[in-house]
């Protein structure tokens, strides 16, 4: 008798939990802002068509680094924005939600502790809503007398087919304080240098108005390696550390973590070869019951792949005498015409260099924002 009462209990408590589930979804409005469970798989997409990508996530993190011209859909770097509130013992925060607790072991190499920024400390609270391409994050903390939303875009305009595939994202940050007193504050954007491959041409961090560049030279068997990230702000009071901590295991990310928690911005020369990763720091006060905004601006240049049409010839006969397709076919590919070389993005035809990309983004924002 026991034994089946037991059994009923616990079918009651499944049926009951599933009805629960059944109900929240219900209760979600079609497109209304994400939270709790709803946001632990969003990847929501940012980049020009044709550019490369990657994913803002449900909690804000930064994931599915794939601008290399190739799908990386477990390239996760470790790069964030914090903020740091003076005089709060728990004012640190990584401006995102919690991190998933799938991801603890179900991301590559997570469970040997190779899991970046997890462990710092995140924003407690915090919603998700898409309104394509426009990601919409906010965040709420008990111990941060600021609340966050963050707003992540890029350029989408219809019939305007060049302003659409721009390698660009931008990241618009609204901080609000919620107390009586005034507030002063830090915020900064950390990066490790992610653009580097190891054993192929020299990875350094070079210097950009307001922000850095994380480079990555090629070789002349390997162009494709070339590639350069720019970081920025258009906030003069913008300070700059160009260089971490150089040391073994995580000592880079711990010093970083430690500067932000002291409030000190730390600023280093930049050009150093084999420099791990920088910061940029942006300084604010706000009174009680103010907002203001600070904008981050992203922007890329990786303008060589390894991707090319049908394989690499190894010999002549690898190469067919006929076309692949009819010729009455004008749009047909055929190895003379259409084989030769690797893929170029079309934004290296336009762009030169990842300054071209950076001063463009900044010069046309407001008016790209508008139209899209």
């Amino acid at each position: 008798m026991t034994k089946y009462l037991l059994i009923c209990l616990v079918v009651c408590a499944l049926i009951f939990q599933g009805c629960w589930h059944h109900e929240s979804a219900v209760e979600r409005g079609y497109n209304e802002k994400y939270i709790g469970e709803y946001t632990r798989k969003i990847a929501f997409p940012i980049g020009g068509i044709g550019t490369g990508m990657f994913c803002i996530e449900g909690t804000g993190a930064l994931s599915n680094m794939s601008i290399r011209h190739r799908p990386n859909v477990f390239n996760e770097p470790t790069m964030f924005a914090a903020i740091h509130v003076k005089g709060y013992e728990y004012g640190t925060r990584i401006l995102e939600g919690p991190v998933p607790e799938w991801k603890k072991f179900g991301a590559p190499n997570s469970s040997r502790g190779d899991g970046g920024s997890w462990g710092m400390p995140r924003f407690k609270e915090y919603s998700f809503q898409s309104r394509f391409p426009f990601a919409e994050v906010e965040l709420a903390d008990q111990n941060v007398p600021i609340d966050v939303k963050l707003v992540a875009w890029n350029p989408f305009i219809p019939t305007d087919e060049d302003n659409s595939s721009l390698p660009v994202a931008g990241f618009e940050y609204e901080f609000h304080n919620t107390s009586n007193e005034e507030v002063q504050g830090v915020f900064s954007y950390n990066s490790m240098n992610f653009m580097q491959t190891p054993g192929r041409g020299k990875a350094y961090i070079d210097a950009a108005k307001n922000g850095f560049i994380l480079r990555q030279t090629g070789t002349e068997n390997e162009p494709f390696c070339q590639g350069d990230f720019m970081i920025y702000t258009d906030n003069p009071q913008t300070v700059v550390n160009h260089n971490w901590f150089r040391g073994g295991w995580f000592d880079p990310l711990s010093i970083c973590w430690d500067n932000l928690e002291e409030g000190r911005m730390e600023e280093n020369p930049a050009g150093l070869e084999g420099a791990v990763g920088a910061s940029l720091y942006v300084p604010f006060t706000l009174a009680p019951g103010e907002t203001r905004n600070i904008r981050l601006y992203m922007a890329w240049h990786v303008p060589y792949s390894q991707e090319r049409i049908g394989g690499i010839p190894r010999t002549d006969t690898d190469i067919p005498d006929a076309p692949v397709c009819p010729d009455e076919l004008s749009n047909c590919y055929t190895y003379e015409n259409n084989f030769e070389g690797n893929y170029r993005p079309w934004y290296s035809s336009r762009f030169g260099s990842i300054q071209d990309v950076a001063n463009y983004w900044l010069d046309n924002y407001d008016a790209l924002k508008k139209n899209t």
